[in-house]
């Protein structure tokens, strides 16, 4: 990151918004999973029948309210209401077509006293609607009942249907973990600016997504926020997922303007609705190998080999080899999940372990085949405990090489550039996952294993597996080497980095 991509960061964070993003994100967690309870309100007779009661009792409620009244709507009203207002220009034209204002909580979008205010409510709407309940009885429905009701509004039941993807991505605990929000609020800011500066749509990643919703869901704030830094609502691309072909496009835009990796660990969601009960903790974890610079030309190639040190033994991979140049560029991450052996905490175990990241080059022959094995050019080596302890949980910067013997004088020192990026260690479910036959391993049960496979083998053994796999071109793409395979952990992994970053 340069002076002025920091001064460009720096701008980003001094974007005022009214509102406390990350505790608005722990509610709506909180309230996606409430919904998830109940896949009736996805789609069928119970999400037309609420759209029917948020139409025509909710809305009139609020609006007819006084000014310090206590509501909350019930569950079915609130989260067609939620969805609602996930379309800012829409819901503002609707109340202002049916209501003349901006319909929003008298005292609060979030009230304190929940409890009390649906208590207040239930009484208000027992004697505006006798005929309807307050609470819709969930079981009285089913997906192929026949009870549909008419109403104008038929796309919000389209948008609600589309929720549940969406919930799917950001419901692994270690979104509700302050560290990780408070570093996705800095990101969201980012993407703001980034918005403004640019003055086009940028696709966002889920961890923003989160915070991007949870801003529209104080519908006041988000319009005076939005139109204070870009002259008018900014309009929310009512999607699910993101648009994968545009993302590389994003990523782009941002290191440029902010000299920081867009994506990181986290950011991509991942699957872990409806688990066991939680037992060994996991975090996810991003190593990103950028680029280098001020290497020797040598006629060849380079690749970096990662070795990620554990409390039982050692993994390694190769990244992908690139033609050697004094600055070459891989731009090439690697996700993974780190989960505990329930041995101490995670972080215990890795505190006084190291990720080592060596420099390689291979000399080719002739037609550039590749011809004998590795050369060392140089190494980094980093303390788990560093990145474990940042405050956004990440650390990105440009990492000097250490070489062997003396450079000359006028040799500039050579460098990495690399990010590296983990989630809070949370609570994982102790179960054992499989992906096309093959065993899913913990990084714990893949120390275990090879510490045993090292330690029965005998020195040229040791020696003839190093020099096979330095030999050979990778063939699992970076997943691991070290002839040992354990697919598992990566397999999901390699076709995000593809999509990424169209490698």
């Amino acid at each position: 990151m340069d002076s002025y991509q920091e001064a460009e960061w720096r701008k980003a964070q001094a974007i005022d918004i009214s509102c406390d993003l990350v505790a608005a994100a722990k509610y709506q967690l909180a309230f996606l999973a409430l919904v998830d309870q109940y896949p009736c309100l996805y789609q069928g007779p119970a999400v037309e029948r609420a759209i029917y009661r948020y139409e025509q009792c909710w809305l009139p409620l609020l609006a007819n309210a006084e000014a310090e009244a206590e509501l909350a709507p019930p569950l079915d009203c609130e989260w067609v209401w939620h969805c609602h207002r996930l379309n800012p220009l829409q819901y503002t034209n609707y109340c202002q077509k049916f209501y003349g204002r901006l319909l929003v909580l008298p005292t609060a979008s979030l009230p304190a006293e929940k409890d009390s205010a649906m208590d207040s409510t239930a009484k208000q709407w027992e004697k505006a609607y006798p005929n309807e309940p307050f609470s819709l009885d969930m079981d009285a429905f089913s997906s192929t009942g026949n009870n549909r009701i008419s109403t104008p509004e038929h796309w919000l039941a389209e948008t609600i249907s589309s929720q549940r993807s969406f919930f799917r991505q950001v419901s692994s605990p270690y979104m509700l973990e302050e560290s990780f929000l408070r570093a996705v609020e800095e990101r969201y800011r980012g993407y703001l600016y980034l918005t403004k500066e640019s003055k086009s749509f940028h696709v966002p990643t889920y961890d923003i997504e989160l915070i991007w919703r949870s801003h529209q869901l104080n519908p006041l704030v988000y319009a005076r926020d939005t139109v204070k830094l870009l002259g008018e609502v900014l309009q929310h691309h009512n999607t699910t997922s993101t648009t994968t072909a545009k993302l590389p496009e994003t990523s782009k835009q941002w290191e440029n303007t902010f000299g920081r990796r867009y994506l990181r660990a986290g950011a991509m969601g991942m699957h872990t609705a409806q688990q066991p009960p939680y037992a060994k903790e996991s975090m996810q974890v991003m190593l990103e190998i950028v680029r280098a610079r001020h290497l020797t030309k040598e006629k060849g190639s380079l690749f970096v080999r990662y070795h990620i040190e554990t409390s039982g033994g050692v993994i390694t991979m190769n990244s992908k080899e690139v033609s050697a140049t004094s600055d070459p560029e891989w731009r090439e991450a690697v996700s993974l999940e780190c989960k505990g052996n329930g041995s101490g905490t995670l972080v215990s175990q890795l505190e006084s372990q190291f990720l080592v990241f060596e420099m390689r080059w291979r000399s080719h022959g002739l037609w550039g085949k590749m011809k004998g094995g590795s050369k060392l050019v140089g190494s980094v080596r980093i303390a788990w405990k560093d990145l474990l302890g940042s405050s956004s949980l990440s650390m990105e910067k440009w990492f000097p090489l250490e070489v062997r013997g003396e450079l000359k004088d006028d040799r500039k020192p050579p460098g990495l550039h690399l990010a590296l990026s983990v989630t809070p260690p949370i609570s994982m479910p102790l179960v054992e996952n499989t992906r096309n036959g093959s065993k899913t391993c913990s990084i714990a049960e893949q120390e275990d294993s090879r510490a045993h496979v090292m330690g029965n083998s005998s020195s040229s053994e040791r020696i003839a597996r190093r020099r096979r796999m330095e030999r050979e071109e990778c063939s699992c793409r970076g997943q691991i080497c070290n002839g040992h395979s354990f697919e598992g952990v990566f397999a999901s992994a390699m076709s995000f980095r593809d999509a990424a970053w169209g490698v």
